[in-house]
């Protein structure tokens, strides 16, 4: 969750003259968009047993991989 763009739920209390109105949204982004904000305030963690690991899919490791986006070029 370290590299995922978060909304902060508090945008929820924002008011209706606000650039970002939560009530302008569709009624499908706004059932997604809520319940994943509420989730991630939490920021729930679950430890993996040592042989439940997801290495397999990093065939070269993952101890020296840089798992920043790349940066977008500028269009102008």
């Amino acid at each position: 969750m370290k590299y995922l763009p978060a909304i902060p739920v508090e945008m929820v209390l924002l008011p209706e003259w606000a650039l970002f109105n939560i009530y302008k949204m569709s009624s499908w982004s706004r059932a997604m968009l809520i319940p994943l904000a509420i989730i991630n305030h939490f920021k729930p963690t679950r430890e993996l047993p040592r042989d439940k690991q997801l290495h397999e899919l990093y065939p070269l490791g993952t101890e020296h991989k840089d798992f920043t986006p790349a940066a977008r070029p500028a269009r102008f």
